[in-house]
């Protein structure tokens, strides 16, 4: 396979992960509550995508969702109130708003179609996203959450993919690229509108980038190499976690205090997967939910 064709089965592969009832990955994209207690993630059940919640101080985990809807890439909230999900609810594809306390879902208004992978700025104030287009790519977005109104950010030839935000709420990490070359590590300023590029290398795949939250480091999946960490500008490459083989590692995300790193491993096919917790420096890699 050339590896034109490889990049858009690879980038292609993620996407239906998500979406299509027959992917038995799972459990998929650990995220951190704000105080670092909990873990919440993804995982298909009975042909259903439930929104799991693990207490780390005592391994039980709790299904905050139920087969009434479809829910995916859940994110929590910059004041730990909440989870942002995609998927679907009564047939209606768009992005959702999950309040923890009162248990209850809402469906944001304004946010249609295959819109995935939310973010929320560490300010409170937007909610970024990427939303499949009519030209079959994948642009990123914002809300404004306190207005509801929506800013169609980028738009560009690349695949713009797994919004991260900066914790300034300044810079949002995307992995984007064209189905003619790897995936790029970029940064969007949301302040000047550009985009550039801190890593990009011919050799490398990269998915799901995410900062520190000291702002100091960066980290992503690479399906060549494992978990890679780099500088705030992207420079000192080292490989902090080298998946087993037959596996790969993606959606790495610290905790709150920067020491500790969670992140999903699947095998080959995306047939089976764990979410996975190390330390910062790639040591003491343990098993959290199989």
């Amino acid at each position: 396979m050339s590896k034109k064709g490889f990049v858009n089965l690879f980038l292609s592969t993620l996407i239906l992960v998500a979406f299509s009832s027959a992917s038995q990955a799972e459990p998929w994209k650990p995220s951190w509550s704000p105080d670092g207690k909990y873990i919440v993630y993804y995982e298909r059940a009975n042909g259903n995508m439930l929104i799991k919640r693990l207490e780390l101080s005592t391994n039980k985990v709790e299904s905050l969702t139920d087969d009434s809807v479809w829910l995916h890439t859940p994110k929590y909230s910059s004041d730990g109130k909440k989870i942002f999900a995609s998927g679907k609810q009564n047939q209606k594809r768009g992005m959702f708003e999950f309040d923890i306390a009162n248990k209850k879902l809402r469906k944001l208004e304004g946010i249609e179609g295959m819109a995935m992978h939310p973010a929320q700025s560490p300010d409170g104030k937007w909610l970024a996203y990427d939303q499949k287009m009519t030209n079959d790519t994948m642009d990123l977005h914002l809300m404004n959450l306190e207005t509801g109104e929506i800013e169609h950010a980028l738009s560009t030839k690349e695949e713009e993919y797994h919004p991260m935000w900066s914790p300034d709420s300044r810079y949002i990490l995307l992995d984007y690229g064209t189905r003619e070359s790897s995936a790029p590590l970029v940064r969007f300023d949301t302040q000047t509108k550009q985009v550039k590029k801190l890593v990009d290398s011919p050799k490398l795949t990269i998915v799901n980038p995410a900062y520190s939250n000291s702002g100091k480091n960066i980290v992503f999946g690479a399906k060549e190499a494992g978990i890679i960490r780099v500088d705030a500008q992207g420079k000192h490459k080292q490989v902090i976690r080298k998946a087993p083989d037959g596996w790969k590692s993606y959606s790495p995300v610290y905790s709150p205090n920067d020491d500790l790193i969670a992140f999903t491993e699947v095998n080959s096919d995306f047939s089976d997967g764990k979410i996975m917790l190390m330390k910062a420096d790639g040591s003491d890699v343990r098993v959290l939910v199989d």
